[in-house]
């Protein structure tokens, strides 16, 4: 039997998934962040869920929640399917749905129940709140203006099909590709970075259909487990 945890330790989670590396198709790209602070026994903080697919509900709400040493029976109840076994666990009921968070060590898991779905964390001290705060903060704010800017730009994107045949040695369907040639340049020049984004983090934002956004781990991080589940596919 594990004992109880003790909060002492944050609570932080700032996790990428992508279809790509998941294996699942058209899945999307998900992002999960939570930071929560310990005290009287309970968790508080601000969760987040932020995507371009439709695997995942967004989130973005305030949670408190507490750990209780992890039990098969009510994991499974609550919708868990790894076959892992865990120290503590916690159930978070969102408007977005239900998620569990589960400690293994100094590693937190947390679950989307019924997706199939896993981000990974860590317990940070409470000393790094105030760092990670910003840090969670300016990632929430950066990933809705880059999955929002990219959406907008695929559902808007004007119907070109009409230019393929056009012959540039006819003046009219010159000035017809011409002004195409404009609305392209309009639209590219209208996707500027926000002012409070740092030119000395990237120049400039490609939104193609190739982007992506992920993070580079540090040594430590790369040393993470494999969780299993209860299902196949």
């Amino acid at each position: 039997m594990c004992k109880p945890f003790e909060p002492e330790n944050l609570i932080y989670v700032n996790s990428i998934l992508s279809s790509s590396f998941s294996g699942r198709a058209n899945g999307g790209e998900y992002t999960a962040i939570l930071l929560a602070f310990p005290k009287a026994g309970t968790y508080s903080g601000q969760f987040s869920i932020q995507g371009n697919g439709s695997v995942l509900s967004t989130v973005n709400e305030a949670v408190t929640f507490s750990f209780k040493p992890f039990d098969t029976a009510a994991y499974k109840d609550a919708g868990g399917q790894l076959k892992d076994c865990f120290a503590s666990m916690s159930v978070l009921q969102t408007a977005g749905g239900t998620y569990i968070l589960l400690l293994d060590g100094d590693q937190v898991v947390l679950e989307a129940t019924g997706k199939v779905v896993c981000f990974c964390g860590s317990l940070p001290s409470t000393s790094e709140y105030s760092t990670l705060q910003n840090e969670a903060a300016k990632t929430r704010k950066m990933l809705s203006y880059l999955y929002r800017q990219k959406s907008n730009a695929e559902a808007s994107l004007p119907d070109y099909s009409g230019l393929k045949n056009l012959d540039p040695n006819n003046p009219e369907d010159l000035q017809k590709l011409m002004d195409a040639a404009k609305e392209m340049n309009a639209m590219i020049s209208n996707q500027n970075t926000p002012a409070w984004y740092s030119e000395r983090l990237i120049p400039t934002v490609n939104f193609s259909a190739d982007d992506g956004f992920n993070t580079i781990p540090s040594a430590t991080g790369l040393l993470f487990r494999i969780y299993t589940t209860n299902i196949s596919n």
